[in-house]
């Protein structure tokens, strides 16, 4: 009787997500550990099992171990789920804390100091040694330093600073346009500079000196 119930809560759950949106099995089990006072080891079981049965059954598409969601038919096929989209958020966000960010040239785009559009998305994390989907077009890399969600708006801003040299600017104004992202984050700049000093290549600090002093920030 207490496994239906249990089976009930999972089907609930899973019909709360968007079709085509990923989940994990470990967020469900968290959820029938807090709601019936279950332990860790069970509530993955009770929801490891569900899941397998509904991906069985042709009720729910997978997308690696541990990884499902909503699949639905279409007159022009399957809706499938933005695997690119998934890929992003497993690199930079863990338990609501921040683990990555964008970088390359696709942040360079989504700021406006390019025109071009990337195929590939790069994303530095802490989780960059991660195995990522097959369908995916997304990159890990390496982070100068482990990241924190009060550290990676630095971090990002200065690999933007640092890439400036290799990577395809077409924006009239580019120091103006990184200069109005640093003050819409509230960036610190004396923090900004110590961190360009400590993690990154001793020639971008006159850049980023540049960038600060060029506009209406004063150090």
């Amino acid at each position: 009787m207490r496994i239906g119930i249990y089976s009930e809560r999972i089907r609930g759950i899973i019909e709360n997500y968007p079709v085509g949106e990923p989940f994990i099995n470990e967020n469900i089990a968290e959820i029938l550990k807090k709601e019936f006072d279950l332990a860790q080891r069970d509530a993955m079981l009770i929801t490891n099992n569900k899941l397998k049965r509904m991906y069985d059954e042709g009720k729910l598409g997978r997308i690696e171990k541990g990884v499902y969601y909503v699949p639905k038919q279409t007159v022009f096929g399957q809706v499938k789920p933005d695997y690119d989209r998934y890929a992003v958020k497993m690199l930079t966000i863990s338990a609501d804390e921040i683990i990555g960010y964008e970088s390359g040239a696709s942040f360079f785009n989504r700021i406006g100091l390019s025109t071009l559009i990337p195929r590939e998305i790069e994303v530095v994390s802490n989780n960059y040694r991660r195995k990522l989907p097959d369908n995916c077009h997304v990159t890990a890399k390496k982070p100068p330093v482990n990241i924190t969600s009060d550290n990676y708006r630095y971090l990002q801003m200065l690999d933007v600073i640092n890439d400036m040299r290799r990577l395809h600017i077409d924006a009239e104004n580019p120091e103006e346009i990184i200069s109005s992202v640093i003050a819409k984050n509230k960036i610190d700049l004396i923090r900004l500079v110590g961190f360009a000093r400590k993690f990154y290549p001793q020639r971008i600090l006159p850049k980023v000196i540049d960038i600060i002093v060029g506009d209406d920030f004063t150090l």
